[in-house]
């Protein structure tokens, strides 16, 4: 079995490498991959080319790993395919946020709270964030968004929900959901928190909080979900849960059988790998995410 953090891929590329060749022996192979973990290693699978068919791609951080490597790199020689922009990943997203929302009212269950009245803070409105936004305001809570992007301000705003500036809104936050993806959290942020707030993201730690928030957050999460943090003016108590990943992994992540969408397009695009140009981050097409759809419609009506 493969266990390597994404920093450990990135300091030593080559061990993974070894391990890799270790269940490979030779053989064909390509990588379904879920956050761009293999990015950082283009240049190293280009040589491979011949025995490696190239990537899968399931996450949205992921494919934008893979656009920045390939810019980066130009000599590619493998083709990527991504399904993280397909419509077929669209009912996960948004069940995804369910899934987060149930997570968060257990763990504040757990501890005596509702969601109820509770103000809701949701860092980054993208698809997922969309989803979590929808879900916390179904459960009584008074919800508040913030995301740099304008054009997703304004869909927020139109859907209803409330922003400001990110430091008045942490500091009303009961709750704080990190969604960005991109460092969506820094220790910096942590000075306007309320003491005792509650913090979870829905996403890898690595990739939602900034480096200095990961490495201290990594230290005194140890063995409990009750962090201290001492800060130069102030100390706060913060509840972080997960070691910050993703809070709806706790409970199984399940989005039901639409997950079956996404697995059947990425094995799909594995067939495709072939048809597709070396160097280039593409697609499924239209046609054949009609068919996996059709297909997935009538196997679930008539077994039903």
């Amino acid at each position: 079995m493969l266990d390597f953090t994404r920093h450990q891929i990135m300091k030593n590329p080559s061990e993974v490498m070894r391990i890799l060749d270790s269940y490979i022996l030779g053989r064909k192979f390509l990588i379904f991959d879920m956050g761009g973990y293999f990015s950082p290693l283009i240049d190293v699978l280009n040589d491979k080319v011949g025995q490696f068919i190239g990537i899968i791609e399931d996450t949205e951080n992921g494919h934008l790993r893979y656009y920045k490597a390939i810019n980066k790199s130009s000599r590619c020689k493998f083709p990527i395919i991504s399904v993280a922009r397909s419509e077929l990943k669209e009912p996960e997203d948004i069940l995804v946020g369910q899934a987060i929302a149930f997570s968060v009212e257990k763990v504040l269950r757990s501890n005596l709270l509702i969601l109820v009245n509770k103000s809701v803070l949701v860092i980054g409105y993208g698809k997922i964030g969309a989803g979590i936004c929808s879900a916390m305001k179904g459960r009584g809570a008074a919800v508040h968004f913030y995301d740099v992007d304008p054009l997703r301000t304004i869909k927020a705003l139109a859907s209803g929900y409330k922003t400001g500036e990110k430091s008045d809104l942490l500091s009303n936050a009961d709750l704080i959901i990190s969604a960005t993806g991109n460092k969506g959290l820094s220790k910096n942020d942590l000075q306007y928190v309320k003491s005792g707030v509650y913090i979870f993201t829905a996403t890898s730690s690595d990739d939602e909080f900034e480096e200095c928030l990961l490495k201290f957050c990594q230290i005194v999460t140890r063995d409990s979900n009750l962090v201290e943090i001492n800060l130069e003016k102030d100390v706060k108590k913060v509840h972080l849960y997960n070691g910050g990943n993703s809070i709806n992994f706790v409970d199984g992540a399940v989005v039901d059988r639409y997950i079956e969408l996404v697995q059947a397009e990425m094995l799909l695009a594995a067939n495709l790998l072939h048809t597709k140009d070396p160097g280039k981050l593409c697609e499924v097409g239209n046609s054949e995410k009609r068919f996996i759809a059709r297909s997935w419609l009538n196997y679930y009506a008539n077994y039903s």
